[in-house]
């Protein structure tokens, strides 16, 4: 079992802060060195926007030494977006020294200065590459349906967005190219419609264990004046949720809005979905590592199939799935068939308790399927003879 206790968790970031690359990386340091005052600039579309801006630079600034030194460690890039997508957290105090009025694009420009907690970001950094080590990553495929005003797109600007943020960060993605063109219509008219079912169908058809789907809508909002410069407005709405296809549940999901102008409407309204799917990007991203750590620091449900279990046996069963430590609760669920269904919550990995179910002497199992969240097997004919008294 590779479920990780607080206290061995600590030990392995509490090493981490003392490994060789990290103190070369800080000279000097001490108990006392917790923060590092840096003065940075951020932009945004308004004065809150460019603050958030200027705190993620204000996080990489002033623990810079540190990240620096984790740059050939695995999974760098996702374990520093996931930092700094919560950068206010790691911030004390920061003071605003000047804001700048929009410029020609409307962009405000912010100055501050930030007291950095570098230790904080170590200590994250460090419970984040743990998490990823027990999790790993799972396949994913990406299907957003969009259209401007009400012209369907083929490509959709917010999944390559999503699927670009992805593949920086090295999770694998399901190859589009072998998609008929029947099959994007279908994925387009599920994802306009909702239709979450036929999503998870077909990504499980395609071999994607994470779907993440959902619509991109922009439209027409205005014509303003900016400057002397007339500018075109277009709104940006997007609409997400990721889904494991093994159980069909539902990791993540958010509503995600932009707003852009330019001087031609296509311009506009391709700048909006743009930003709308960065940002979208990042909560994804951000949204599965939140659902992975609870996950890891309490329980997870899988879905346990059993074939050949009958009535009569079905509550010896479940005494049994409760005697394994790693099993916190069961809930049987149908029994059709001679198939019995069960939602067991684990404190673990589903490999874990694929092995805890290999090695149950009564009744004998036989595992046949084996993911994340769902686990199918079957009871052998062979069973442990009972011992003569």
């Amino acid at each position: 079992m590779h479920v990780i206790s607080k206290s061995v968790l600590s030990a392995a970031v509490c090493a981490m802060l003392a490994s060789p690359a990290w103190l070369s990386a800080q000279p000097g340091s001490s108990a006392k060195d917790e923060y590092n005052t840096v003065t940075v600039e951020g932009r945004g579309a308004d004065k809150e926007a460019a603050i958030q801006d200027a705190l993620r630079t204000a996080v990489e600034k002033g623990a810079g030494q540190f990240i620096h030194s984790q740059t050939e460690t695995k999974d760098f890039q996702v374990i520093l977006d996931k930092i700094l997508a919560k950068s206010a957290g790691f911030v004390k105090r920061y003071e605003v020294l000047k804001v700048s009025a929009p410029d020609a694009s409307g962009i405000v420009t912010v100055r501050l200065t930030a007291d950095v907690a570098v230790k904080a970001v170590a200590t994250e950094w460090g419970e984040i590459q743990i998490l990823l080590q027990q999790k790993g990553k799972p396949r994913l495929m990406v299907v957003i349906g969009e259209k401007v005003d009400d012209d369907k797109r083929d490509d959709s600007i917010v999944a390559s967005e999503i699927e670009k943020q992805l593949l920086k960060n090295d999770f694998p993605l399901v190859d589009k190219t072998q998609f008929t063109e029947i099959q994007k219509r279908e994925m387009q008219d599920a994802s306009f419609g909702s239709d979450m079912s036929r999503i998870v169908a077909i990504g499980k058809q395609f071999g994607a264990e994470l779907v993440i789907a959902g619509s991109a809508i922009a439209e027409y909002g205005s014509k303003e004046d900016l400057y002397g410069v007339p500018v075109v407005m277009y709104g940006a709405s997007v609409r997400i949720k990721a889904v494991r296809t093994d159980n069909a549940a539902m990791l993540f999901s958010d509503n995600i809005d932009a707003r852009k102008g330019s001087r031609t409407r296509n311009t506009a309204a391709t700048e909006a979905l743009r930003q709308a799917g960065a940002e979208a990007a990042k909560k994804v991203q951000d949204g599965i590592l939140g659902k992975w750590a609870r996950e890891v620091a309490e329980t997870q449900s899988v879905n346990l199939e059993v074939a050949g279990l009958t009535f009569s046996q079905r509550n010896k069963f479940v005494a049994t799935l409760k005697k394994l430590k790693m099993v916190t609760a069961v809930q049987p669920r149908t029994l059709t068939g001679g198939i019995a269904t069960f939602t067991v919550d684990i404190k673990g990995l589903g490999d874990d308790f694929a092995q805890a179910l290999d090695e149950i002497r009564e009744p004998k199992l036989e595992v046949i399927d084996v993911t994340a969240n769902a686990i199918r097997c079957k009871i052998t004919g062979e069973q442990p003879k009972e011992t003569e008294k």
